[in-house]
């Protein structure tokens, strides 16, 4: 894990924006920012039971190009780290973003026990190796 230069995380920020309408706040379900791209989510219990973190890791590592970067906005000081797929542990409850470079894919990791994949071909890599993944689509919305 290797903290991100202040200009680099800038231009990271910059290209969230652009793509995905992310700024420093709470993101889909928790909240409504508009984009255009393909974007699904789950109850985080069960999509760790059910899929599991070592698979998440598996297509992370399939799709990503390059360093592979956590932002945990809420923590003082926005960290901003280059990480390994390996690097990634079981989620604690903190708002987490998961992307690349290119920005064309993201992983979201929120408080409210939730986890929100955006990009298409991310989700198709994703749902193509869990069968069952239309259970639990969406569910938080149903439930508030």
């Amino acid at each position: 894990m290797q903290r991100t230069s202040e200009a680099h995380k800038e231009r990271l920020k910059l290209k969230l924006k652009e793509r995905w309408n992310i700024e420093r706040d709470h993101w889909i379900p928790l909240s409504e920012p508009s984009t255009q791209e393909e974007v699904v989510y789950f109850p985080q219990g069960y999509f760790f039971k059910d899929y599991g973190l070592e698979n998440l890791k598996v297509v992370i590592t399939e799709i990503a190009q390059g360093q592979i970067f956590q932002w945990n906005w809420e923590v003082s000081g926005e960290e901003f780290y280059s990480i390994a797929s390996e690097e990634m542990v079981a989620f604690e409850n903190l708002e987490k973003y998961y992307f690349d470079e290119t920005c064309n894919w993201i992983v979201y990791v929120s408080h409210e026990n939730t986890i929100t994949f955006g990009g298409e071909s991310f989700i198709q890599l994703l749902v193509k190796k869990w069968s069952n993944w239309f259970k639990y689509l969406n569910e938080w919305e149903s439930k508030n």
